[in-house]
């Protein structure tokens, strides 16, 4: 008898974070972020946007100003501010390395993907839509502002959504994600989470994930009870 390859919990659907899993958006939204702060007068604060990156807009205006008390500005106003900033940079937008090819693999061996991103539908569309090869393949998109979301990530409401619309079990989903607030997500939805950490996240966090790894290229399905990559 063959030896099962998995090596952790045996899943039948996959869920994909956005941006810095699907979507090099980081740097733009650092960016964005930064460019936002400069111009209400603020030196770049970079630990804080390690401390947002992973959160809804919202959730970003809202810390900013809780530790910037007196900013001269609304949490609308911050929040239009900084989606301008990101919005200029999408048009130069990519797609992480390895990550059509892990999609369209899953596909054609029938794993029902998902996306749950904190971005809200009008952002994330403006993304999805320039690369509908891959948009298409996808079951349905948890969004930030979806109404049913009471809690932006680090809480685990997209990712429990998400798994409701498929419908599957929580447990029996797989995710990839990038940063911490979006990790903390997935593992408090109770699903595995493979880690691809962008440079914001602390390495002593890695241990938390499931999984770690640099790229898709690293990523084996196969332990996770997934049909394997062909080479």
């Amino acid at each position: 008898m063959q030896k099962c390859p998995c090596k952790f919990k045996p899943v039948t659907h996959v869920i994909f974070d956005m941006d810095g899993i699907i979507f090099d958006t980081e740097p733009i939204y650092e960016e964005a972020f930064i460019k936002t702060l400069v111009a209400y007068g603020i030196e770049p604060d970079y630990d804080l946007y390690a401390t947002v990156c992973g959160t809804p807009s919202p959730k970003v205006a809202e810390i900013t100003l809780k530790k910037y008390r007196n900013l001269k500005t609304t949490h609308n106003e911050f929040i239009e501010e900084y989606r301008q900033h990101a919005k200029l940079g999408f048009k130069n937008l990519n797609l992480i390395p390895g990550v059509e090819k892990m999609i369209k693999h899953l596909h054609s061996n029938n794993i029902p993907l998902a996306i749950a991103t904190s971005s809200s539908q009008e952002s994330a569309l403006q993304k999805l839509q320039r690369f509908p090869q891959i948009y298409q393949l996808f079951k349905h998109i948890v969004y930030g502002n979806d109404p049913e979301i009471k809690h932006g990530k680090p809480a685990p409401d997209s990712y429990l959504l998400c798994a409701a619309k498929f419908p599957v079990n929580p447990s029996k989903c797989l995710v990839f994600e990038d940063s911490t607030n979006g990790m903390q997500a997935a593992l408090a939805a109770g699903m595995q989470v493979v880690l691809i950490p962008n440079e914001t996240v602390p390495k002593e966090q890695w241990a938390k994930a499931t999984l770690k790894v640099e790229c898709f290229d690293d990523v084996r399905p196969e332990l996770f009870g997934l049909p394997p990559v062909q080479i």
